[in-house]
């Protein structure tokens, strides 16, 4: 199963054809993730309230500030929501940021604690991939 940002689409290694030659069936094994929802990345299936508590537990502002789901709807419907969010937190806690995009989403990832903290669409492609495996 191979899980691409719907921004990649438009990268040469996850055209169709070179999916469909590294054997790969598009309709099983391929998920672009928040296409349907109109969402370029990964980050964006998150929700604004999640971001904010990973953010104040993994990259908090100096006291006696806080981060708040507003914070990161502000970055909503820009290209790069990612890269809006990260340039954001690396002003804001500028020692305790994460150095890049995957540590911010396993920084992120590391504070889920319940089954709905995990984005619905994610959720989906996981139950695919226990599918595949049994």
């Amino acid at each position: 199963m191979l899980m691409i940002d719907a921004d990649s689409r438009s990268n040469k290694l996850f055209k169709d054809e070179k999916l469909r030659k590294a054997g790969l069936d598009l309709d099983k094994q391929v998920a672009y993730v928040g296409e349907a929802l109109g969402f370029n990345e990964l980050e964006e299936l998150f929700t604004d309230e999640r971001w904010a508590t990973a953010a104040n537990l993994r990259w908090p502002r100096p006291a006696p500030r806080t981060w708040s789901a507003e914070d990161f709807t502000a970055h909503r419907g820009t290209k790069k929501f990612s890269a809006r969010v990260l340039d954001m937190i690396k002003s804001e806690a500028a020692e305790a940021s994460p150095n890049g995009k995957p540590a911010m989403l396993n920084g992120l990832v590391t504070t889920l604690t319940a089954p709905e903290d995990v984005p619905h669409q994610l959720r989906e492609v996981f139950g695919q991939l226990q599918e595949l495996a049994h």
